[in-house]
């Protein structure tokens, strides 16, 4: 629930997406309610993703087990450990 909830308050991916807004809708034409709609419709659409991938990874969790888990924790521990000493290397 925790990385859940930091996940969605992550709001970094929305304002990347807003940061796009003035390439496709003229900014000085909106009013405040048009600027509330693209700002809900962001949310709701960054979030939603995200809440699409918090659940398939519960799905999967809950389908694989817990061994299955704690293997994917050591191999994905080892990956980034071999890509932190690739970057020091290539540095």
């Amino acid at each position: 629930m925790t990385g859940l909830l930091i996940t969605l308050g992550d709001q970094k991916a929305i304002l990347f997406y807003l940061g796009f807004l003035p390439a496709f809708i003229d900014l000085a034409a909106m009013s405040y309610l048009d600027i509330g709609a693209v700002v809900a419709i962001t949310i709701l659409a960054v979030d939603g993703v995200k809440l699409g991938y918090a659940y398939a990874a519960y799905r999967v969790g809950a389908f694989l087990g817990v061994k299955a888990g704690e293997a994917m924790n050591i191999l994905a521990s080892f990956v980034m450990i071999t890509a932190g000493i690739f970057v020091g290397v290539m540095a």
